[in-house]
């Protein structure tokens, strides 16, 4: 596995809180674990900017989870049991493979050349 972790915060004014992303590395028995979480900023007068990317790299097949609370989930070509989850942001995913499940609280779901059992596919508005 490889993991690439990118993060940019431009802020303007009066602003409280961390500047720097908490992220966490964990193996669990056979399961690798990637935590990443935002710095937990707010801008009180002024505002805050962040960009935020995880570019995970595993083998195929795989068993992969993603899960993002606020954030877009890119995937490429890929094939094992596959789930992804996001509370809100878009999730798009080109040339899945295998068992999938896919559901986005709050953002359009995107999927195209998929080969397998789409055991949930959803995209819901709150």
């Amino acid at each position: 596995m490889k993991i690439h972790v990118e993060f940019e915060l431009k802020h303007w004014g009066v602003v409280m809180g961390g500047t720097e992303p908490s992220v966490v590395f964990e193996h669990q028995g056979d399961q690798d674990l990637v935590k990443v979480h935002d710095p937990r900023t707010i801008g009180v007068i002024g505002g805050i900017d962040e960009r935020f990317v995880v570019d995970v790299t595993v083998p195929s097949p795989v068993q992969l989870s993603v899960r993002t609370g606020d954030g877009a989930t890119d995937c490429e070509p890929i094939s094992g049991k596959l789930t992804f989850e996001s509370g809100d942001g878009p999730i798009r995913a080109h040339g899945l493979k295998g068992e999938i499940d896919v559901i986005s609280g709050d953002g359009r779901v995107t999927l195209d050349d998929i080969d397998g059992d789409l055991a949930r596919a959803r995209a819901t508005a709150t």
